[in-house]
């Protein structure tokens, strides 16, 4: 599996459970409603996701550090094994340069701009594997504030379902599509959370997986490989006073970049 392989299997596992029960709460879904509720009214805030990814004695690791300022601007460093790039999104317009270059590249990726407008803070409560078996557990402090813990395990039938409702049996490679599907049947993920007990904003949340690969699929050779991905995203400066602007262009005669 490729290095961009495992970061887009990151990326795209991240799931969120049906929450937690707090005090004066009897079910996790009380308690999702109103976290949801409170992160839909934050305008700014800035997260900090860490992973690390293993994969046949591999190991990789990917820092992103992001600030949000809604609705559409988002700035972000994303540095993935040692190497680091920086992104702006303002509108419908997506910067982009390596860190040790001084140009900035306008990248015009309609799908790519839409998910820099996907807020996570909202994403993390549109889980594609819905959690089962959600526990409270000891309650936490995070950041200096008290807050619920929980932990579940992302329900893999359910999800699949979920996707496979969405395909249309006339597209190219539906049979594929089907039988990578199948294959996540054999996933395992569980996911925690930390929720402020006061205001119900989501502090931080964990993740760990062991995303299943099967190369050569109903051949003799058939071979089962699994990657290891475990990471935690906070989340604060809710609201906090935070400017995105784009950055400072210079032209570069005959080129796309600036």
């Amino acid at each position: 599996m490729t290095t961009k392989a495992i970061t887009a299997v990151l990326v795209l596992t991240i799931v969120t459970p049906l929450a937690a029960c707090g005090d004066t709460m009897t079910s996790p879904e009380d308690v999702i409603a109103r976290s949801k509720a409170a992160m839909e009214e934050v305008r700014t805030y800035r997260m900090e996701m860490t992973g690390t990814s293993a994969f046949d004695k591999e190991i990789h690791e990917v820092i992103t550090k992001t600030e949000v300022v809604s609705p559409d601007r988002r700035y972000e460093i994303m540095t993935h094994d040692g190497i680091s790039a920086e992104t702006i999104t303002i509108g419908q317009t997506h910067y982009r340069r390596d860190m040790e270059e001084e140009t900035w590249e306008i990248i015009n990726d309609s799908a790519l701009i839409s998910s820099q407008h996907t807020s996570s803070a909202t994403l993390v409560f549109e889980p594609v594997h819905p959690l089962v078996g959600v526990v409270r557990l000891a309650d936490e402090q995070m950041d200096g504030v008290d807050c619920f813990h929980y932990r579940g395990n992302a329900d893999m039938e359910a999800g699949i379902e979920k996707q496979k409702a969405k395909l249309d049996p006339s597209q190219p490679g539906y049979d594929n599509i089907l039988e990578s599907l199948d294959i996540q049947r054999r996933w395992q993920i569980a996911v925690e959370y930390w929720i402020g007990k006061d205001d119900f904003l989501l502090r931080q949340m964990k993740q760990d997986s062991d995303i299943v690969n099967i190369d050569h699929v109903g051949q003799e050779n058939e071979t089962e490989n699994h990657v290891f991905i475990t990471y935690a995203i906070k989340f604060y400066d809710f609201n906090a006073n935070i400017a995105i602007e784009p950055p400072v262009l210079d032209r570069v005669e005959g080129t796309d970049r600036y």
